[in-house]
């Protein structure tokens, strides 16, 4: 079957402004009132910014990946892996505090995260302490950690003890 172009019965007309109808205005009206809706409601504080834990990582490590796994390590560290997981409600308060202390996390690479999140890891992870089971009262500056392939103590204040 051959096509033809459809002629245009009415030419084009260039930089007119297109006519607001009625539909569209009240469109329009139901937008604007539900951001005022929302900007009035009451907002929760937001948890507090892991920035400067991340900046102090960072310096720990180097750029480079703190957990090292064979055969899963990319190298360059993105992730910061916590010993002690957030779980599904995550931090807050002074929970968040206690949690977010530089010798709870390794600076990760995505490979090496990843196996230490995986489930069926879960065992060997804690063998070489790289997670650590919840408790009361853990304290993982006292639990070693197979650090770059040695054993060493990570410290609050960012200094590896071997």
């Amino acid at each position: 079957m051959r096509r033809t172009a459809i002629e245009r019965k009415n030419p084009m007309r260039v930089g007119l402004p297109l006519k607001r109808s009625a539909l569209s205005r009240s469109l329009a009206h139901a937008r604007a009132t539900a951001i005022k809706r929302v900007t009035a409601m009451k907002v929760k504080p937001r948890r507090r910014s892991t920035k400067p834990l991340r900046a102090r990582l960072a310096d720990r490590s180097g750029g480079l990946c703190e957990i090292q796994m064979p055969g899963h390590c990319r190298g360059i560290a993105l992730d910061p892996c916590h010993r002690i997981g957030t779980k599904a409600g995550g931090r807050q308060g002074a929970a968040a505090i206690e949690h977010d202390r530089l010798s709870n996390v390794l600076h990760g690479c995505r490979g090496c995260h990843d196996w230490q999140t995986a489930k069926g890891n879960r065992k060997r992870a804690e063998e070489l302490g790289l997670v650590v089971p919840e408790e009361t009262g853990v304290d993982t500056e006292a639990r070693r950690v197979f650090y770059r392939g040695q054993w060493a103590w990570l410290l609050d204040d960012g200094r590896v003890e071997r």
